[in-house]
């Protein structure tokens, strides 16, 4: 009897330990096929992280390069609106002094005289925004003067202007880009903020110079707000291009708005243009 009661408990116990590994080897098993999908599923994770990362680097050339083609066509066609359409103009107007002077008192003739000197303002003023010659000539700060000055007049915004003057010249590109900057905000200001006023102003700090156009109007909308500092889409056009205008130079732009106004901050790293030995005293500013 105690014979039988052994052989059935060591039946028993085999039992249980063949029952136990094959238990231990489903779980073995389980484990590494879990281990091997996560390992899988984290490979695609990495490839479309690796593949949105090249698809917004391409983006982002992609706009840069957008952007760099529409200043030389804006600066083609303001030399184009300067040297042919503006001697045009010239022209005529000449023709119509000599043609007044004969027919003295004419009021037609002075009403095609008023017409003409002002589609003459008209068409310099539009190449001048295009890609005003002072930006090339005298600097960013003549450029920024010519600009504020001149948009105040056009949108009866009071814009108050603090600039530093300075002789040393930024890089062409860091020049043309917080122009850029400045035309977009000021715009942008005159079409959404209903401001009556807004300070401009202009200086560097440590490394960097710093862009800062503030208005004192309604705002943007919370939402527009959070998904511009989320993922930069809120914003319109306008924005977008001056965060990737700047982003190519190494620059940042930061929003910050309420009910009371909405401030443009726009940094960028100073890099002074090279002035070579042999070439004369530079440019003094042009006050204009």
């Amino acid at each position: 009897m105690y014979d039988t009661e052994e052989e059935l408990l060591a039946e028993r116990q085999r039992r249980v330990r063949s029952s136990s590994m094959v238990t231990e080897g489903i779980l073995i098993t389980s484990l590494f096929f879990a281990l091997v999908l996560f390992l899988v599923h984290h490979q695609l994770l990495m490839d479309q992280v690796k593949a949105r990362s090249r698809a917004e680097t391409v983006q982002r050339a992609l706009s840069a390069r957008l952007l760099t083609l529409q200043d030389a066509e804006r600066r083609k066609f303001a030399r184009e609106l300067h040297d042919s359409v503006g001697q045009h103009l010239a022209a005529m107007k000449m023709a119509m002094s000599m043609l007044q002077a004969k027919l003295h008192g004419d009021s037609g003739l002075e009403d095609c005289m008023k017409l003409l000197d002002a589609s003459i303002a008209e068409t310099r003023t539009i190449s001048h925004l295009l890609h005003p010659p002072l930006l090339d000539e005298a600097g960013l700060n003549s450029a920024t003067r010519w600009f504020v000055e001149g948009f105040g007049k056009r949108s009866g915004i009071d814009v108050k202007l603090d600039i530093l003057d300075g002789d040393l010249r930024l890089p062409e590109a860091t020049e043309l880009v917080l122009f850029r900057v400045l035309q977009e905000s000021l715009t942008n200001v005159h079409r959404h903020s209903g401001a009556t006023r807004a300070d401009v102003s202009l200086h560097s700090s440590g490394n960097e110079v710093i862009l800062r156009v503030t208005d004192y109007g309604r705002g943007m909308p919370p939402s527009v707000l959070q998904s511009l500092r989320v993922d930069g889409s809120g914003g319109g056009v306008g924005l977008a291009g001056m965060t990737e205008r700047l982003r190519e130079i190494g620059g940042r732009l930061k929003v910050l708005s309420s009910a009371v106004g909405t401030e443009i901050v726009a940094r960028v790293p100073i890099k002074h243009r090279p002035v070579p030995q042999s070439s004369p005293p530079t440019m003094q500013e042009v006050k204009g």
